[in-house]
């Protein structure tokens, strides 16, 4: 990323669980130094925009049927910062989780 840039990213969890999966929670936290510019959701059920991070849900996820948001991001300050993973739950069911890896993002 270049300071100043915006990028258009998707995020999305996909059901693999082997069964009909209800209210899963995914959580993007965004790394220090972005800004959410725009949200907008096609195949989940809500979704939540704080400052540093935006929460979506899928009220019920077939299997292997995905939930996804798509955000217009914004690199406001350069420096190097620490990507968390993005988090996917069955909010009533701690059985079924994932998570992807977390990573680096630099601003320059």
């Amino acid at each position: 990323f270049k300071a100043g840039e915006t990028r258009e990213i998707s995020v999305w969890v996909t059901n693999t669980s082997g069964r009909d999966l209800e209210r899963v929670a995914v959580t993007y936290i965004l790394p220090a130094g972005m800004e959410i510019l725009k949200v907008s959701g096609e195949d989940c059920s809500h979704y939540d925009v704080r400052d540093d991070r935006v929460l979506f849900y899928a009220d019920s996820l077939p299997v292997g049927q995905r939930a996804s948001i798509t955000l217009t991001l914004s690199a406001t300050y350069a420096g190097t910062y620490y990507k968390p993973a993005v988090v996917a739950e069955a909010m009533y069911d701690s059985t079924v989780g994932g998570n992807t890896q977390s990573g680096e993002v630099v601003i320059k």
